[in-house]
């Protein structure tokens, strides 16, 4: 039974995250995804 530990060294850019239906995901796009969404509120709050 081999263990695996995910450290910062291992969330390379070319990490993907496979969902349950098979998807592959890129780690960065996901980030980069939800950075945009966090800038747009961010930017709609402050407009208000």
């Amino acid at each position: 039974m081999t263990e695996q530990r995910l450290t910062v060294g291992s969330l390379a850019p070319d990490f993907t995250l496979t969902s349950g239906d098979r998807e592959r995901w890129s780690l960065r796009g996901v980030l980069a995804q939800q950075a945009a969404v966090l800038v747009f509120y961010l930017w709609d709050f402050s407009r208000t």
